[in-house]
């Protein structure tokens, strides 16, 4: 069989962002084939690496969205004490004008896109912990 076949990642390819990155890879690579064990084996590394870099994708992803909220708070802060509000008044306004909460909930799903990336390679390294057994298993089970 045609090892370049087997190992098509063309969806992870097509995949722009690091979210959809997730939903392609849980879908549809993730699930062991036990008839197939020596496939899965082989694609387990490419994988990795393909969530690997799509966290490091969201991981940037997510500084800039951090450097955005910052960025528009300080305007917010620099706008309202201008107006003559004291510093005090102006940490309770900030989390309340339209562009911050804007700003913040891109970090948020950005934080969320981090963290399920962070979930999904954790679940990689199980799967790996998994196929590295279930071979040392069936290599067993041929010797006896």
């Amino acid at each position: 069989m045609d090892e370049d076949r087997e190992l098509d990642l063309s969806p992870l390819m097509d995949a722009s962002t690091p979210e959809r990155v997730v939903n392609v890879l849980v879908s549809n690579h993730c699930r062991i084939d036990l008839a197939n064990l020596d496939a899965a084996l082989s694609r387990h590394a490419a994988l990795f690496a393909f969530a690997m870099a799509a966290f490091e994708m969201a991981r940037v992803g997510e500084a800039r969205a951090k450097w955005r909220a910052d960025v528009v708070k300080g305007e917010q802060a620099t706008r309202l004490l201008a107006s003559g509000k004291t510093v005090s008044a102006a940490e309770k306004t900030i989390p309340t004008v339209p562009e911050v909460k804007t700003v913040m909930e891109e970090l948020l799903t950005a934080q969320m896109v981090t963290g399920r990336l962070r979930a999904l390679i954790s679940g990689l390294e199980h799967r790996r912990d998994m196929l590295v057994q279930i071979s040392a298993k069936q290599r067993q089970e041929m010797a006896m």
